[in-house]
């Protein structure tokens, strides 16, 4: 203002205000409780004039949010922002997203295509606020594997992990075997102690993936063994195989013989 006045306020204003000086006439006034357009009126005797000042608040686009162990491109996040404005997404962002919906303070935010930090701008006219999203992705331990005719302890299988992670045998595994080297996405697993189903989790932070590897056994058929003496056809031979498996013969044998019980470790073989 000029000259000599004191400085009020409109009662119709949206909110309230405060007048540091009320008898400057360039005065600050501070402390606007709520957006909207305020007037203030100079006042020199039985003369006024008024002023306005507009207030634009700033947009709150909210916390921040995480999204983790998000397998990408994927991931989901719930905006909190307040008030009125629309959501773009900021340059620089380590990939693309998906705004459902960019005018909703509580809009979703979808598809993430890369892990990392993200910025979400909450723009009211002139005024912005900005949000980050922090994506972690899912580790992927990759495909399952199988060892086969293992000789026991034995065998070794080679992981096809991706990305950077730990891995660790999970605890309900049939048997012990070595990580070569646990933070290698494609180590080599070796010395499986037993047969069975095992479990090894690569884990990232807190996100985990699982690989299994199978791991079958090389059957033992025992001792070689003789029958000497025989009266032909005749014999009888006790065979002393380990664990379970089906007796055959070899083809290209000198003869025929009988198996008497084909599912058994020790079944005598006779009739030679």
């Amino acid at each position: 203002a000029t000259g000599t006045g004191t400085w009020s306020p409109f009662v119709g204003n949206p909110g309230s205000a405060t007048i540091t000086t009320t008898s400057s006439p360039t005065t600050t006034i501070t402390s606007f409780t709520i957006a909207g357009v305020y007037s203030f009126i100079w006042t020199n005797g039985a003369c006024t004039d008024t002023a306005t000042v507009t207030v634009t608040a700033k947009p709150n686009a909210g916390p921040d949010q995480s999204v983790t162990c998000a397998v990408l491109p994927g991931g989901s996040a719930t905006m909190a922002a307040t008030g009125t404005g629309t959501w773009t997404a900021q340059a620089g962002n380590p990939g693309t997203a998906t705004i459902t919906t960019a005018g909703s303070p509580n809009t979703t935010i979808t598809t993430f295509s890369a892990a990392g930090t993200y910025g979400f701008v909450w723009t009211n006219g002139t005024c912005t606020d900005t949000a980050t999203v922090t994506v972690t992705a899912k580790p992927n331990a990759g495909p399952d594997q199988s060892v086969t005719c293992a000789v026991l302890p034995g065998g070794s299988a080679t992981m096809a992990a991706t990305g950077s992670g730990t891995w660790t045998p999970r605890a309900s595994n049939p048997g012990t075997a070595t990580i070569t080297t646990a933070s290698s996405p494609t180590t080599t697993i070796t010395t499986f102690s037993a047969a069975g189903t095992y479990g090894f989790v690569w884990t990232n932070g807190t996100c985990t993936d699982t690989a299994l590897i199978t791991v079958t056994a090389k059957p033992n058929a025992g001792p070689d063994q003789s029958v000497t003496c025989v009266v032909l056809p005749g014999g009888s031979a006790t065979m002393a195989a380990t664990g379970t498996g089906t007796w055959t013969a070899q083809a290209g044998n000198p003869g025929s013989a009988t198996i008497t019980t084909a599912g058994s470790p020790t079944t005598t073989i006779t009739t030679f």
